[in-house]
């Protein structure tokens, strides 16, 4: 990731954890949330671990919640859509194998962010067909 700008990056960072906390606030507010800010707010909900970090506390290197949610919801992305093709038969095959769902869903997004991460470092386009072929190994 040479030549980018670490200022623009952590805005964009910022501008992200912003929103997540606005969601946060308005979570008595549900029904007049869309359907995205209502599926963001569920995944808030379900890591309620994280509670200071949504109402305030800032991450660390090692500590990013942030980070976290945003992997779920390009897990769920990739399930909703079943893209690259198996995500979801790789999941269910999880579920059915005995993981608890939460914990299948932990699983892809491991592997989403090893494969997404070491993509960007490399400065090399995602390797679909590899990625597909560790989801494969998964179930």
């Amino acid at each position: 990731m040479s030549g980018t700008d670490p200022k623009a990056i952590e805005s964009v960072a910022r501008a992200g954890r912003e929103a997540m906390r606005q969601i946060w606030r308005r979570r008595d507010e549900r029904e007049s949330l869309s359907s995205a800010e209502a599926a963001l707010l569920e995944l808030l909900e379900q890591h309620k671990e994280f509670r200071a970090f949504w109402e305030g506390a800032e991450p660390t290197q090692d500590d990013n919640p942030f980070i976290h949610i945003t992997l779920h919801q390009m897990v769920d992305k990739q399930l909703r859509d079943d893209e690259p093709e198996g995500t979801r038969a790789t999941l269910d095959g999880l579920v059915a194998a005995g993981l608890d769902e939460h914990e299948a869903r932990h699983r892809l997004m491991s592997l989403w962010a090893v494969e997404l991460f070491g993509s960007l470092r490399a400065g090399k386009p995602l390797d679909l067909a590899d990625y597909r072929k560790k989801l494969d190994a998964l179930s």
